[in-house]
């Protein structure tokens, strides 16, 4: 129950991330304007990034091959850039997509339609076996596909930071 806790916990409040950087803020900034300005366009290459970028506030989003007809299951990373002396500190916020959460709560809706039609046909289990499948499985999905989404964002972000801002 606690591990059940601890996914739903992350899933519904999303953790701030901080980095502390030894470069000024404007350095900082200026190196992820030029992350969401790439110079090649091949496949594979380090532009997979969109978002945008102010002197303080930025927000990245992965860019995706896979074509979902404009609905953007991606997660979104957020971020703050603060300035201590000459060490730049960056509150990064991992938020996901509308479509993640609406999956989250409309799956199960289904899966009670699906138990309700069990109810009023008690020779047919394969809706027993849907409802089951759909009241549990739809929101342990969402959170794991969520999970996943994050992790590539923050590994490809984090790996910016190492390769660029170190």
């Amino acid at each position: 129950m606690e591990k059940i806790r601890y996914f739903l916990n992350d899933f519904f409040r999303p953790k701030i991330i901080t980095y502390s950087i030894n470069k000024s803020k404007q350095e900082v900034s200026e190196k992820i304007k030029e992350l969401l300005n790439p110079k090649t366009n091949f496949l594979f290459s380090s532009a997979d990034f969109t978002g945008y970028c102010t002197n303080d506030v930025f927000e990245l989003n992965l860019i995706s091959p896979a074509y979902t007809r404009g609905v953007k299951y991606s997660s979104t990373l957020t971020g703050l850039i603060k300035a201590e002396n000459e060490i730049s500190i960056i509150e990064i916020q991992l938020r996901h997509s509308t479509a993640i959460f609406g999956t989250f709560f409309i799956v199960p809706i289904f899966g009670i339609i699906s138990f309700i039609v069990f109810l009023n046909h008690l020779d047919s289990f394969k809706y027993l076996f849907w409802a089951i499948a759909l009241i549990f499985g739809g929101p342990f999905f969402s959170i794991w596909f969520s999970n996943v989404s994050n992790t590539t964002l923050q590994e490809r972000f984090e790996s910016f930071i190492k390769k660029e801002l170190k």
